[in-house]
């Protein structure tokens, strides 16, 4: 699909290891690439409104609005589908990914993961007090309040 028509106004852009992401001042997404590396956003893009923020693991796309609602597309497995923790993804001030997981932080300093669970997509980790998220490829890192540090995925690299 020719998107490049459609390439104007554009404030970030961000890819996978196939696929393009960018986004509009007006708060929507253009995908373009190799649908099964989150090339394609049918099937989402009418949720892909007021978006703030993009980041991508190596095939899948995870996008913030700016209510802190997540909106995710790409392979199921690198991410791309978040339905498990769906009811979740709500009032999120920041995102992570690694090559193959995403990592949400909410305002109420609890982290969301989904994805490849060694990759830190752990779903069933309980992760509270959180102040500040990073990833590198492979794990997230997660500061506490109490300045303690938690590591999530394959941390060795």
């Amino acid at each position: 699909k020719d998107v490049q028509h459609q390439l104007t106004d554009i404030s970030d852009i961000v890819a996978a290891e196939a696929a393009f992401a960018a986004l509009r001042t007006d708060g929507t997404v253009i995908a373009w690439g190799n649908p099964h590396f989150g090339g394609s956003i049918a099937g989402v893009e009418h949720q892909l409104r007021g978006i703030e923020r993009i980041v991508a693991s190596s095939a899948a796309f995870a996008a913030m609005d700016r209510s802190g609602r997540v909106v995710t597309w790409g392979y199921p497995m690198h991410g791309g589908d978040s339905s498990s923790v769906t009811k979740d993804l709500h009032d999120v001030q920041h995102i992570e990914a690694t090559s193959y997981s995403f990592a949400a932080l909410r305002s109420d300093q609890r982290v969301i993961t989904w994805g490849d669970a060694a990759f830190g997509g752990d779903t069933q980790l309980e992760l509270t007090s959180v102040k500040d998220l990073r990833a590198t490829r492979s794990a997230f890192c997660a500061l506490r309040r109490d300045g303690s540090v938690v590591g999530l995925g394959a941390l060795d690299g």
